[in-house]
């Protein structure tokens, strides 16, 4: 079986080869005593998804340039921020970090690693230049898997995703009357996800996965988020020079990471019968255009027996300078190296 640390300090960590000793943390908690509880803990309406959150219609269009997936959004909804408001999500509010995830961020994502740098940071450069005067498409395809990701498999055990869908069943609620006022949330909808590669899509040549198959079904049955990813950690909202402005890709962005957080938080109140830490559910994203990005970090925390959610940017870079650019992508390497040395100390065969 597929084993992460059972122990349940799970703030902590073995560092990656070559890292300073830092508070690792978003570890997950998917040991056997957990698989357990969660197949004895199977909810009345885990068995079929919820439909479309918000109502809202959906147009799709066929993509060549990804062929992991045969459709993408064209329109997509969002919430402005007095809705957001409404339902306790508060983005870019200046809200302090919490001090254990300022340490991840300090210790672990802002670390400098040895050797050298990589160079995608002039050819990022160079596609968003590009972007500015080319269609849409342009900017999503070419510069922004140079920027962040390239979709597909970027490490062992990871896999990465253009538009996929969450799970309404896991975006904030809030009481009767503020939904009459302001309906539901829309549907959460990163324009890319990374996270744990599923048994079923494992290359021929691979014979590791981060869970089993046995372990995949019972997070299907009770925590099922989207059908591609398990247990994403960066999503991505993006937009190209013509079109919606960064703000928008903003109030998309803090709507997918309350998600996320409310996943991981069921997630960990299983496992532990407790409730997570801050860093134990957070989550990353990433907002940009041709012209910038943003990372942010997405929490919770209990605020008069009420769930708040946060999202604070911590990091930046103009795509006009590839210094800015090199010290920017840091952070994503990071991240996927936190990941990829986290799941390689503890999968357990």
């Amino acid at each position: 079986m597929a084993e992460s640390s059972s122990s349940n300090d799970t703030s902590k960590a073995d560092s990656p080869a070559g890292w300073p000793p830092a508070i690792v943390g978003c570890s997950l908690p998917l040991t056997e005593a957990m698989v357990e509880t969660l197949s004895n803990n199977t909810r009345s309406n885990a068995s079929s998804e919820t439909q479309s959150h918000s109502g809202t219609e959906h147009t799709y269009r066929y993509h060549p340039f990804h062929p992991q997936s045969k459709f993408d959004v064209t329109s997509q909804t969002f919430d402005d921020l007095n809705k957001l408001q409404a339902y306790n999500i508060y983005p870019g509010t200046k809200m302090l970090i919490p001090t254990d995830i300022q340490e991840f961020i300090r210790d672990v994502l802002m670390h400098t690693p040895e050797g050298d740098r990589s160079p995608n940071a002039r050819r990022v450069v160079e596609a968003c230049e590009a972007s500015r005067f080319n269609d849409d498409d342009f900017f999503s395809h070419v510069a922004v898997p140079w920027l962040v990701i390239p979709f597909g498999r970027p490490a062992p055990l990871l896999t990465s995703q253009p538009k996929t869908r969450l799970s309404s069943k896991w975006l904030p609620t809030a009481r009767p009357n503020i939904k009459r006022i302001w309906s539901t949330l829309s549907d959460a909808w990163p324009d890319a996800i990374t996270g744990f590669t599923r048994h079923a899509h494992l290359d021929e040549d691979e014979t590791q996965s981060a869970f089993t198959p046995e372990e995949e079904d019972v997070v299907k049955s009770n925590l099922k988020l989207t059908n591609t990813v398990l247990f994403p950690f960066l999503t991505a909202q993006y937009k190209p020079a013509n079109g919606e402005s960064l703000s928008i890709a903003t109030l998309q962005g803090a709507r997918d990471g309350a998600c996320i957080v409310n996943h991981l938080r069921e997630l960990y109140r299983t496992a532990y019968d407790r409730e997570p830490t801050p860093l134990e559910t957070c989550h990353f994203s990433i907002t940009a255009n041709p012209d910038s990005a943003v990372m942010w970090v997405h929490w919770s925390e209990m605020v008069k027996g009420v769930q708040h959610h946060y999202m604070e940017d911590f990091e930046s870079c103009t795509n006009r300078k590839a210094k800015s650019i090199e010290e920017f992508r840091v952070c994503i390497k990071n991240l996927i190296e936190n990941k990829k040395g986290y799941m390689g100390e503890n999968v357990e065969r």
